[in-house]
């Protein structure tokens, strides 16, 4: 869990109070270290009051007390970021500078087109910030200018402090900001490739392969996970190759009022062997959370907050369980056709297809900053498995038939369900229909509710606590 954070003054004065303002927009936990690099060199404090009001601040960077090594780091530049290395045999930020080198643009670029990881990263000198996103883009970055300055973080919180509007910067890209102009340029995305119909078992076994090398290549980074864990497909999938490769685990379930729900975990939990919190909450404490998880989402929209509030509450859960990785099913059902639109559209003579894969290139937009940025203001990194490049890849090679069925009232999804069914899945969890998060936990009916007992609708609402929340930002 890390912040990261730049800024330039255009007419070559000091950036400092607009890093400390930056800084202030973040959350601070016992323990973490703020890294500064400035003109000097990179301190690191554990106080924001710490840092000397005469440096030339160029970038910050506020560590979780775990991380190794500290951020920034200096490799010709200084440099920062956010996530992770897929197949680094060190450090990831050790890993990160050996590719940099002296050219921060040729390596981000080389970063992005190379698929290594899922990560934003910035970096600075006196005179130029660069910054980039992987392809996917799980992990949201902003930047925002006006005629004095400009600066680039990963929340929106700390651009707002600074009267910037953020922009994103959106996956595969880089930008690059000069005292004198930006300049955007697409590296890279996600590509549709052409359909490949192999057997059905053929298919199968490649999606394993695939999703044991992800849990593989994770639990060798990391050996310890909480999962939010509904116990449907995707959230069992998880658990299972995860704890097939060795790591432990702990499963956080999370609802209100939502004893079906609640019993449906437990027996995937049951069938895996895996220990399971479950974690009712009540109206009254999702309507004393929605403030904080509004500021944390920075979008008042009704399905985000819905989306969102389940995940807080099992971010929540994990940091108190001190486990510092959060594992999501998120990313499966655009990948393999959960939504009930696909199928309409099959059904209705045409092809999905190209909706799927453009629901998927936005699902940075859509899910992936949301997610991320609630586990990061908990203090818990969030992984995504089903949303590994190597996965979407094949993912979008599938022919439709082993996605979608052939009648509205039959299950979707059909390839994974059969993969569950393989792994002796029992089939009362592989073939579990699918309810979206908002639903199944109970949270968006609980929010229109509380609405309407102020006389609201819930989108007013929610827009009237963000509101609020936003100007005490300006």
């Amino acid at each position: 869990m890390v912040y990261i954070a730049a800024a330039l003054k255009k007419d070559d004065g000091d950036a400092s109070n607009l890093i400390k303002k930056m800084l202030l927009n973040t959350i601070v936990l016992e323990g973490d270290y703020i890294g500064v690099s400035s003109s000097i060199g990179i301190e690191y404090v554990q106080k924001l009051e710490s840092i000397k009001n005469d440096e030339d601040c160029l970038m910050s960077v506020v560590n979780n007390k775990n991380q190794y090594p500290l951020q920034p780091l200096f490799q010709g530049n200084s440099f920062a970021f956010e996530g992770y290395m897929f197949q680094s045999n060190e450090p990831d930020a050790i890993w990160i500078a050996n590719k940099l080198r002296s050219d921060p643009k040729k390596g981000i670029t080389k970063m992005i087109k190379e698929n290594v990881g899922a990560f934003s990263i910035i970096t600075v000198n006196d005179d130029l910030i660069m910054c980039g996103r992987d392809i996917v883009g799980t992990i949201p970055l902003y930047f925002g200018e006006n005629s004095s300055f400009a600066a680039v973080a990963n929340n929106k919180k700390m651009l707002w402090s600074l009267n910037l509007e953020p922009e994103p910067v959106e996956p595969g890209t880089v930008v690059k900001i000069s005292k004198k102009q930006n300049k955007i340029r697409k590296i890279s995305e996600l590509s549709l490739p052409r359909i490949q119909k192999y057997p059905e078992n053929v298919t199968i076994e490649t999606i394993d392969k695939i999703l044991k090398d992800i849990a593989t290549m994770l639990t060798k980074k990391n050996p310890e996970y909480a999962i939010s864990f509904s116990g449907g497909i995707d959230s069992t999938l998880v658990a299972h190759y995860l704890k097939e490769s060795g790591a432990t685990l702990d499963l956080i379930c999370v609802g209100i009022n939502q004893q079906k729900e609640y019993s449906k975990a437990k027996l995937a939990a049951d069938y895996l062997d895996l220990p399971l919190k479950v974690e009712p909450k009540t109206p009254e404490e999702l309507e004393s959370a929605l403030p904080e998880i509004l500021r944390m989402v920075e979008d008042p929209n009704l399905m985000k907050i819905g989306v969102a509030a389940p995940l807080f509450f099992s971010a929540k859960e994990a940091r108190k369980m001190n486990l510092s990785y959060l594992c999501s099913g998120n990313g499966s059902d655009e990948l393999f056709g959960g939504y009930k639109k696909y199928l309409r559209m099959h059904l209705g003579g045409e092809d999905p297809r190209m909706e799927m894969y453009n629901d998927l290139k936005k699902s940075w937009k859509t899910n992936f900053d949301r997610d991320t940025k609630v586990c990061r203001d908990v203090g818990v990194d969030l992984i995504l498995p089903f949303a590994h490049p190597r996965l979407i890849e094949y993912g979008l090679s599938l022919p439709l038939d082993y996605l979608l069925p052939d009648k509205m009232d039959k299950l979707r999804k059909i390839i994974i369900r059969k993969l569950a069914k393989s792994l002796g899945i029992p089939d009362e969890i592989s073939y579990r229909p699918k309810r979206a998060a908002q639903y199944s936990s109970g949270v968006q009916k609980t929010i229109s509710k509380i609405a309407k007992k102020y006389g609201k609708k819930p989108w007013d609402y929610l827009d009237d606590i963000f509101v609020k929340m936003k100007k005490s930002y300006l």
